[in-house]
């Protein structure tokens, strides 16, 4: 590894990182993470020479520590359990105990290398979820989800680096979950993605082919060119449904007296009330017709904040009626 130009700069950046951001307190010494980046330098270069760029070292820095991350968080988990979650309690006690939390804690080299295991079958996991995810998979026409999945995800699989560059996710994931993953990186990312796909799929496919489609095309007739979510676009055409049954119209040419109805209809009390309404019903659809009933629930939760947050402004309508 270069020790010319930033090495300062590259040696507080792996400081800052190993203490879990300034003014933490080290995990690991810093001596053994450039230990570990000038072995993984010398394997970059094929043992030629340690020197290497100091933009190469901070990224092979960022895979140590990535790897790293990976076996501090993950050795928390059960490997039974389904969609990997930290044990109960686990962030109170970082930050009631940190030192005891630590005190059976490997050293920097055991922890980079079992972290590089769990990255490993991680990538296995992803995977195994891609695989037995599409012979079903039906993206319904949505361009940003059939390129995720169909044409993004085998070149995420082709390309990956886990050895040298862990970190980097490679795909962009335009077609938007309803969670938040930036937060994640590289197979963590893509691994979580995949996992929501496979709930969303599930809960699409509980619609007849025809119906969704129906429903999808109510919500916008170009949805196929949407940057969407297609359960939220699901769930909104359901409330525009039951929003006219409760106005008691077709929802085709409403004259004037109708409008006024309607503008009476949406008050505040009455839109969220309907929505909990709507949510009850899914909620016990869902318990009858998935095995993934409350899993499923705790995902869709994300599309009816959104929802609720449309419904009490009033200021956008044009999802729940049509001209």
């Amino acid at each position: 590894m270069s020790r010319k130009d930033g090495k300062g700069k590259a040696e507080t950046s792996a400081q800052t990182e190993a203490q879990g951001g300034a003014g933490g307190e080290l995990e690991y010494p810093v001596e053994e993470l450039f230990l570990l980046v000038a072995q993984l330098a010398a394997q970059y270069t094929g043992s030629d020479s340690t020197s290497v760029s100091y933009e190469k070292a901070e990224q092979l820095m960022g895979a140590v520590l990535y790897c790293i991350q990976e076996n501090d968080v993950c050795r928390q988990f059960a490997p039974e359990q389904g969609m990997q979650k930290p044990f109960a309690g686990w962030q109170q006690e970082q930050d009631e105990n940190p030192q005891a939390l630590r005190a059976g804690r490997p050293s920097a080299q055991e922890a980079y290398q079992q972290g590089v295991l769990r990255v490993t079958d991680k990538v296995r996991q992803a995977i195994a979820v891609y695989n037995r995810l599409m012979p079903e998979f039906d993206s319904y026409g949505n361009e940003y989800l059939a390129d995720v999945m169909e044409r993004g995800m085998p070149e995420f699989f082709k390309w990956y680096d886990l050895k040298f560059a862990p970190q980097n996710t490679l795909l962009t994931l335009d077609y938007p979950l309803l969670v938040d993953l930036s937060d994640l990186t590289g197979i963590d990312r893509i691994y979580e993605f995949l996992l929501y796909i496979r709930l969303e799929q599930e809960f699409l496919r509980l619609f007849p082919a025809g119906e969704l489609l129906a429903l999808l095309g109510e919500y916008d007739e170009d949805y196929r060119e949407l940057p969407q979510n297609l359960c939220q676009m699901t769930l909104f055409s359901l409330l525009r449904r039951c929003l006219i049954q409760g106005l008691g119209q077709s929802g085709d040419d409403l004259g004037a007296e109708a409008q006024n109805r309607q503008a009476d209809f949406f008050t505040q009390k009455k839109r969220l009330a309907l929505l909990g309404e709507l949510w009850q019903s899914l909620q016990l659809w869902l318990t009858e017709a998935s095995e993934s009933g409350s899993e499923l629930l705790k995902y869709l939760e994300n599309a009816r904040r959104d929802l609720a947050i449309r419904l009490e402004n009033g200021a956008d309508f044009s999802v729940f009626t049509k001209d």
